[in-house]
């Protein structure tokens, strides 16, 4: 199956269809890369460094980083109030901040686990360029 690349093949309900079915095979995806996954800023707060960011990954995730203290300052009160609904939530702290990992699927606690370690893996010693995880396996998105 190939999809065409002109213009005006895309949109169409032949290719998407045919996008939801190649997204489907399953191919073999980086787990590094080099610099950070794109993510998009939702709400937050400047002064106390507050910031709710949308991940890219299966789940339509979102992951709030708060202030210890319980406090919702800036936008996060609206951001957290909207985005909570029809979504589980996943909450932790550490010395420094309470994080909230916001998604649509159920996560296992050995995959919050997995999570909270590789945020603090990644943020004190980033693998050298080149360093790779083994490759993971899943659908290609579709956008």
């Amino acid at each position: 199956m190939t999809i065409p690349s002109t213009p005006s093949s895309h949109g169409g309900p032949n290719h998407r269809a045919d996008q939801r079915a190649l997204s489907e095979l399953h191919i073999a995806l980086p787990r590094w890369w080099p610099g950070r996954p794109n993510t998009e800023v939702v709400g937050g707060d400047l002064e106390t460094g507050a910031v709710i960011v949308h991940l890219p990954y299966e789940g339509n995730p979102y992951l709030a980083r708060l202030p210890l203290d319980g406090s919702l300052p800036g936008t996060t009160a609206t951001t957290m109030a909207e985005l909570q609904r029809g979504y589980m939530t996943y909450e932790w702290s550490d010395r420094s901040w309470r994080w909230i990992l916001i998604s649509q699927t159920s996560l296992t606690s050995p995959e919050i686990g997995a999570i909270r370690e590789s945020m603090t893996g990644a943020a004190e010693e980033p693998p050298r360029r080149g360093q790779t995880s083994p490759p993971a396996r899943g659908p290609v998105s579709v956008d």
